[in-house]
């Protein structure tokens, strides 16, 4: 029950942390991300990645600014379950519910586009041929 329950917020958190660090926000500002679980653990834990980011060079060397800027250029799953951590997540990334979406209303349209993006950064980052059905 537990990998369910926190196991898979905190691969999206991994996930989504090592994006954010990684730059590639940055190098493809278009691109269109989607978290599933709100974020993970990141809203909550975005202090740390600011700390981070001003006291290693080693976390800012990639970035152009602060963590905590970039979790307004994501978007969120917004099944979470409880009121206030909703309101945590729109308070902590910006309130702005085009870029919040249950997963019951990601549109095949809409995914089609992420995938889209998507396989354009993993082509130009390991040179390799994501196939792409229309």
């Amino acid at each position: 029950m537990m990998p369910n329950l926190i196991g898979v917020p905190w691969e999206t958190t991994v996930c989504a942390t090592d994006l954010l660090l990684s730059g590639l926000i940055d190098r493809y500002p278009n691109v269109k991300i989607l978290f599933a679980h709100g974020g993970g653990f990141l809203p909550y834990q975005i202090g740390r990645l600011d700390k981070g980011y001003e006291q290693r060079k080693l976390v800012s060397t990639n970035l152009q600014a602060p963590p905590s800027e970039y979790l307004k250029r994501f978007w969120y799953d917004t099944v979470l379950r409880n009121k206030e951590s909703l309101e945590f997540l729109s308070n902590t990334v910006g309130v702005d519910f085009h870029r919040k979406k249950k997963s019951s209303e990601i549109f095949f349209s809409e995914l089609s586009i992420f995938i889209y993006d998507f396989s354009i950064l993993v082509n130009s980052l390991f040179n390799l041929e994501c196939k792409i059905w229309s």
